[in-house]
């Protein structure tokens, strides 16, 4: 009996060939990587539409459960597109947990980064803070007309600075979320002048890698520089690190992610998305500016 050939899986290295760049250039592109020009950045993503290449495995991972038949999936903060979501979804029974775009055929569940970035903000301009610069996730780092929780956190922080009357102070790197991301964007913001009295790090990763730079510049944290994260993840609670940060009580967006996922395989077809209210946890990584000289 005749079978028919599946067509070749298109790998990293097509990518690189299709965009005349090295796959070494392709792997930083899809990390967001610091150090990639706008143009290669563009190339990349280019040759990856147009090829309709998709990483390795993830994309393993999501053949393996559609192939398997399993009752449902729950995917966590996946990388790939909507389109390739609806795709699954319209397979088996499936609840996304963490973009915030709207689709008929899967649920979300999502903190309210909005929310989360000008608590954030506030909490560092009630301080006293007028110089707070942002730590950022560049551009396109988590797939192609998605709705980025790095854009929406960006936004707001630049909005609430607006809002205070502060935009000649609004002060933004974008390399990655990332240890080495937010590494690299605290020695970039404390090489401007004047330097920011804050530092606002899109996610906790990120803000330990500020954390570094800051230590390597003999900037005491809060005394000098105070720095927030987002997430309150464990590292931020400890006592030697004490992170000033998000909490998006991700209890709670398990348990519902649970049971909108139960709810689908029981044969729920209409369409939720829930948003979990995130909360402030101050700790001892931010205080009041140092007096000026």
């Amino acid at each position: 009996m005749a079978t028919r050939e599946r067509p070749r899986r298109v790998t990293i290295a097509d990518v690189a060939r299709h965009a005349g760049v090295s796959t070494t250039a392709v792997s930083k592109v899809l990390r967001s990587a610091y150090g990639v020009s706008p143009a290669m950045r563009d190339r990349v993503k280019a040759a990856i539409e147009e090829l309709g290449y998709r990483p390795q495995a993830e994309t393993r991972a999501i053949e393996a459960l559609v192939d398997r038949q399993v009752d449902g999936i729950l995917m966590i903060a996946p990388g790939v597109g909507r389109a390739r979501l609806e795709e699954v979804a319209a397979q088996m029974p499936m609840v996304v947990l963490g973009p915030h775009e709207k689709s008929a055929v899967y649920d979300a569940v999502y903190d309210g980064d909005e929310l989360g970035a000008e608590l954030v903000v506030w909490h560092l301009i009630g301080l006293g803070h007028r110089r707070i610069a942002h730590i950022g996730n560049k551009p396109g780092a988590r797939g192609r007309g998605r709705v980025e929780l790095e854009s929406i956190r960006a936004a707001t922080y630049e909005r609430v600075m607006r809002e205070h009357g502060l935009d000649a102070e609004i002060a933004m790197a974008l390399t990655s979320y990332t240890e080495e991301g937010g590494y690299e964007g605290a020695r970039e913001l404390l090489g401007r002048s004047p330097r920011p009295t804050a530092i606002f790090a899109g996610m906790d990763l990120a803000a330990l890698g500020a954390l570094r730079a800051l230590h390597e510049a003999g900037l005491p944290v809060p005394a000098d520089v105070s720095l927030a994260g987002y997430d309150n993840t464990r590292l931020a609670a400890v006592s030697t690190i004490s992170l000033t940060s998000v909490d998006q009580d991700g209890a709670v967006m398990g348990r519902t992610a649970g049971r909108l996922l139960l709810e689908r395989i029981e044969g729920r077809t209409s369409s939720v998305r829930f948003s979990v209210t995130p909360t402030l946890v101050p700790r001892r990584s931010t205080a009041p500016p140092a007096p000026e000289a």
